[in-house]
């Protein structure tokens, strides 16, 4: 079981936690070898939820981003949520879901989009729920997409939004 559960500011991450961050997300994310060295593939995280083994080696991480949209809109995205093999069923992403969920609201957040699949009843818990329509979506090379994995939660009405970034 995971000993401390950290909030840490990405501007507050000292290089240390950030490469063994990194290394976690590297063994256990699909992308892995793009996490190593910086801890992010894509967007910078303006916060990071991480569970510490009494070591101090990270077992399980969650991300909060501050997500670019048309028009201009509070969105933050929860993501790059990773637990250790040998720590999983132990609500470890449970947790760090909640607080990296919380700092985005702490944080002014209108609407979090999540895009999971693994995680979607831990999502439903938090307060998201399934996008069925385009309400969210991004254009790459004159396509127009969104994601079937993603999943938002709101605190208002927010209007259609293109994403600039849909990978989080």
């Amino acid at each position: 079981m995971a000993d401390r559960f950290l909030l840490v500011d990405e501007r507050r991450l000292d290089a240390d936690l950030r490469a063994r961050v990194g290394r976690l997300l590297a063994a256990t994310l699909d992308d892995g070898p793009a996490y190593l060295g910086t801890a992010s593939r894509t967007l910078v995280p303006f916060v990071r939820a991480v569970a510490l083994a009494g070591d101090g080696v990270p077992v399980g991480h969650a991300a909060g981003f501050r997500v670019p949209c048309r028009p201009q809109a509070e969105v933050r995205g929860l993501g790059d949520v990773a637990v250790e093999p040998h720590h999983r069923g132990r609500s470890l992403a449970r947790r760090l879901c909640a607080m990296a969920t919380a700092a985005c609201w702490d944080d002014g957040a209108d609407l979090i989009v999540a895009k999971t699949r693994p995680l979607r009843g831990v999502a439903a818990d938090l307060g998201y729920a399934a996008l069925d329509d385009f309400a969210l979506y991004v254009e790459d090379e004159a396509c127009c997409w969104r994601d079937p994995a993603w999943m938002a939660a709101s605190r208002r009405d927010v209007p259609r939004l293109r994403l600039l970034e849909g990978d989080f």
